[in-house]
This record gives C-alpha cells, structure tokens and sequence, in this order.
C-alpha cells in the first residue's frame, strides 16, 4: 500500500492513462444464493475496492459485467452496487439514453437496495437521470463536509467486520474526507422526496445522500470512495457498505415504509 503523502495522480487522470497501478479485475461468479449483486466492468481506479470489503464484512455477493444485466434476475437480490469509475460502456449499459435501467429502477421501488457510487459518470454520463429523477452534476473538489454527523455511515455504530469502518472525523488533510485529488467529483439536483443529506461538498452542494423510492433504498454519491480506500483512506467505503448490509436487513424484516 503507497504512503497517503505519495498520490502524485488524481482521480481525474485515470481515464487519461496516467493511472499509478492496475489491479485484474477480482469476479466472483453467481451461483443462485447471493444476496448482493455488483455489476463491475474493471476495478475502480485500478483497486479492487469494493470487492476488498465485501469480503473483509463476509457479504455473500457475486459479480455481473453491465452487459449482463437484462440475463439476470435481479429481484432475487437484496442489493445491487454500483462501483465509481467504470468505462464509457458500463454507463451506457446501465443508463441507456441517459436515464436508469427500468429493471434498476423496478428492483429499489419493489424493496430492494440500491448503492452507487457515481463517480466518473459525471464525464461518461453526463446529467443522466437516476432512480426517482434524481440528476447530477459535474464538478471536482477536494473538500467535503459532513452535513449529518449523526448519520450511521458517519458514526460507524452499525456491526462492521474486517476492521475497516471508524467514525468519519473530518479532522484536515487526508484524515477522512478532505484532499484526495478530488474527494469528489460532482453534486446531485433534483432530489427526490425524503431525500436525507450526509456529505457536502465546499460549497454546501449534497455529494453523498440517501433516499426512500417506493418499497427500497438508495445511497448514493459523488465522493470517491475507491480511490480512498486504495489509498489507505479505507473508513468511509466500509462505513457505506456495513450500513448498507443494515439496510438489507431491515428490509428482510418488512421494515421499510413505501413512499409514493
């Protein structure tokens, strides 16, 4: 693992071939028991992020490329992930004419869970629109704020395996949410009803928050949550994941609320 002091790139120049490491892509096959589904075309930023935790939390997940998707049935998952930084064609494939996947969409408002991480589809996706007309857009920052410092991800109260999850402090540079050669990449607009805000960017504009669509649940940032953790900065991504096992098992116990 590099030293924090040493990200010489920022996470705007890994599509531009000036990448400092490439990790082969980590695929674990369905099987038909899985409870969680991450569609992953290529490791985020050059790290097998995501897949790291999954399995450091022992979440039972298997992977599907975005090509995949209209082969698979996804109402038998609990929770579909959505990883930061993926290539042109993932987005295409999940956001065709610039609008979710109905079968996405169908999935979070029949009781399922929805994390994305949208990083980089600020450049390949531009002003898509999400679940429940959710829209966003681009802008890099290497300042974010804590909006709702009572929020499980930011208090890591939730059960967390594998010694990664810790309570977001944003106390400076590097410690947590602030300097990572773009924290984040962009905003949302246009939220959704019940929309609950967690992170901000400088300029008070929501870059992490979560709302209620239908039956379901969505999480959803622009903080790059992978190019952290590949970097050491490992608290928030685990933070994200643990309180979405949570809300997985909430929703086993029918205790969501639908909203219209």
């Amino acid at each position: 693992m590099k030293s924090l002091n040493s990200i010489k790139s920022t996470s705007k120049d890994y599509f531009q071939g000036r990448q400092e490491k490439i990790q082969a892509l980590t695929v674990n096959t369905c099987t038909g028991n899985e409870t969680v589904l991450l569609i992953q075309d290529n490791p985020s930023w050059g790290y097998n992020s995501v897949t790291n935790e999954l399995q450091a939390q022992g979440v039972n997940f298997c992977t599907i490329s975005s090509d995949q998707i209209g082969s698979i049935n996804l109402s038998r998952f609990k929770e579909i992930i959505i990883p930061s930084a993926q290539f042109d064609n993932y987005y295409a494939n999940i956001m065709p004419n610039g609008v979710i996947l109905a079968s996405i969409e169908d999935f979070v408002r029949n009781g399922g869970v929805l994390s994305a991480n949208l990083a980089w589809a600020e450049s390949s996706a531009a002003g898509a629109t999400f679940v429940g007309g959710l829209r966003y857009q681009g802008d890099y920052t290497d300042y974010n704020n804590i909006a709702n410092s009572s929020h499980p991800i930011i208090t890591a109260a939730l059960p967390c395996f594998g010694g990664n999850c810790g309570q977001i402090l944003d106390q400076g540079y590097r410690n947590d949410l602030d300097g990572w050669n773009s924290s984040s990449h962009g905003y949302f607009t246009n939220l959704p009803a019940g929309t609950g805000v967690i992170l901000v960017d400088g300029q008070n504009r929501p870059v992490m928050i979560e709302y209620p669509y239908g039956k379901g649940t969505v999480v959803v940032t622009f903080s790059t949550v992978e190019w952290q953790y590949g970097y050491g900065g490992r608290k928030l991504l685990a933070n994200e994941l643990a309180y979405q096992s949570y809300l997985v098992r909430r929703s086993s116990r029918g205790l969501l609320v639908e909203v219209e």
